[in-house]
């Protein structure tokens, strides 16, 4: 706990920020006031290559962080992946097996991702609640302000991600829920035309 809340906040928050805001003004759930309220004073400007004065709990932090930062992103760029390829199914007279199998891969990366960003995110809680905790250290361990500090400022960063994260994958399940009905009524249209109940049992199979 060698540096104070400041530096850490330069470590995390700048990579975060401007896409929390990008999400909450693309968010049919956040009132674009609320984004407003972002003041640009809030900004911190990333943290140097020369500044190597952070201690090893805080590099394991950064790391971490930093590595949840990444998946996110990955998430993000995958839902805008996911979203063109629903719209090009929806819109192909037949289905074609290459887009469903590369839809089914984002998927189930999408999944893989999620799984490891949440495990990320409750370890980083769990560690900070554990250390924040004073009725299980003793006197002679009780953190002092400074230390106290630099851990609800690593609170506030892996709330920060959690938010982030919520808001995407929320995203996410509902253009996931929006795709499979959108689906259910293309395929009840195919076959009343083609009057082909197959095709409708098939291909639902497929968008599951």
């Amino acid at each position: 706990f060698s540096l104070g809340c400041q530096t850490v906040a330069q470590l995390i928050l700048v990579m975060g920020k401007d896409r929390l805001a990008e999400l909450q003004a693309a968010s049919k759930f956040v009132k674009e006031s609320d984004v407003a309220k972002q003041s640009d004073s809030e900004e911190m400007k990333p943290l140097k290559k020369q500044d190597k004065n952070m201690s090893a709990s805080q590099e394991d932090f950064f790391r971490s962080l930093q590595s949840v930062v990444s998946s996110i992103e990955q998430v993000e760029a995958n839902v805008v992946e996911v979203k063109k390829l629903q719209k090009k199914i929806l819109n192909s007279v037949r289905a074609d097996s290459q887009d469903q199998a590369k839809l089914n891969d984002l998927n189930d990366a999408n999944k893989k991702l999620a799984k490891d960003i949440r495990s990320s995110l409750k370890m980083e809680q769990d560690k900070i609640e554990k250390a924040l905790s004073t009725k299980t250290l003793s006197p002679k361990k009780k953190l002092n302000p400074r230390q106290e500090t630099d851990l609800r400022c690593r609170k506030t960063q892996v709330d920060s991600q959690s938010k982030i994260f919520f808001q995407l994958w929320n995203d996410y399940n509902a253009s996931q829920v929006e795709f499979r009905e959108k689906s259910k009524k293309v395929l009840v249209q195919q076959c009343k035309i083609t009057g082909n109940t197959s095709l409708s049992k098939n291909r639902s199979k497929s968008n599951v």
